[in-house]
């Protein structure tokens, strides 16, 4: 079948990286070969430029970068944020924070009086126990903070479940499939975004038996279909419902007219509609994502492509997956 977008999609899930970062994990290369990242382009993609070239050769409208910064540099990653947020591009981002971080409440409230609407957390880098008293803490503060600025907040978190083989990380700063839920439970108020599907390379009964739907979680698509079965990924995608999935790339492991095609693949063998689709490309994330007033257009507020592109023609979406864009 032929796949006509004729609106820009928002990537929910992309990252700037240093190459530092390149260079820490391509040394663990071999432990991540489940992952199926693609080594071989990613160090053409570390730059905004690269990211909004692609994005826009995608039919893009928008993308979240996600900085995830340790403790000591969590100031200077919002400062990061906080200039890609108010710069008037179509790249925007979300705050970090850590329940140890001084003057944590100031450093919240600065991010959303800034407009932007939540934070990311990357627990198993970050050292952050999900479970742990300062952990809920934190999150209460964040609620509170982004109430009072008129907001609902929302909170993405990284869920790569094998980081303790991969990095050696404590159990106790994995976020599974069941922190998850219990965090979605425990703050109706915070909207929840799993990325990755909820599980970055977790067991798929350990999916579908610790994460069941609610009101206030979401997952996002980034990765998780090199990683799933398009089994797996469909059941998913049925289970949570088009309301709660964001498009996402994982940017610059992959890039969007690879990423898009895949993703479209698996929405239609889903038996999603057009309406289901455009919530999942693009309707979900600028509903969560962008604050009012930071894209100006005709459908909430967003253009029809912020990078200068109307949409794209995907087709045809073969099962086989060799999929052309034109």
């Amino acid at each position: 079948m032929d796949r006509l977008l004729d609106y820009g999609i928002i990537d929910a899930h992309s990252h700037l990286f240093s190459p530092g970062v390149i260079d820490s994990v391509e040394r663990l290369r071999e432990p991540l070969d489940a992952l199926h990242l693609d080594f071989g382009q990613v160090r053409q993609r570390l730059t905004p430029q690269s990211l909004r070239a692609s994005a826009t050769a995608g039919g893009v409208e928008a993308c979240l970068v996600l900085f995830t910064a340790d403790r000591e540099r969590i100031p200077e990653d919002n400062r990061r944020a906080l200039e890609l947020h108010g710069d008037g591009s179509a790249l925007f981002a979300l705050g970090t924070a850590h329940p140890a971080l001084s003057d944590l409440e100031g450093e919240l409230r600065s991010l959303a009086l800034a407009g932007t609407r939540g934070l990311k957390f990357s627990s198993f880098s970050q050292a952050i126990d999900f479970n742990s008293s300062e952990a809920f803490a934190m999150l209460e503060m964040a609620e509170s903070v982004w109430q009072a600025a008129g907001m609902r907040p929302t909170v993405v978190l990284d869920t790569f479940v094998r980081a303790d083989k991969v990095f050696g990380t404590d159990l106790r700063f994995l976020t599974r499939p069941a922190t998850l839920a219990r965090l979605a439970a425990r703050f109706p108020e915070i909207n929840f975004i799993g990325a990755h599907m909820g599980g970055l390379a977790a067991d798929f009964h350990e999916l579908t038996r610790d994460l069941q739907p609610a009101v206030n979680l979401y997952l996002d698509t980034s990765n998780a279909a090199h990683t799933l079965t398009a089994e797996q990924f469909t059941s998913l995608l049925r289970s949570h419902g088009a309301s709660r999935i964001l498009f996402g790339t994982d940017w610059p492991w992959f890039g969007h007219t690879d990423e898009i095609p895949k993703i479209l693949r698996l929405l239609d063998q889903a038996g999603f509609g057009e309406d289901e689709v455009r919530r999942v490309m693009r309707g979900n994330a600028g509903e969560l994502l962008i604050a009012a007033g930071k894209l100006s257009g005709n459908e909430r507020g967003w253009p029809s492509s912020g990078f200068g592109s109307p949409g794209c023609n995907y087709g045809p979406l073969s099962p086989t997956g060799e999929d052309v864009k034109r």
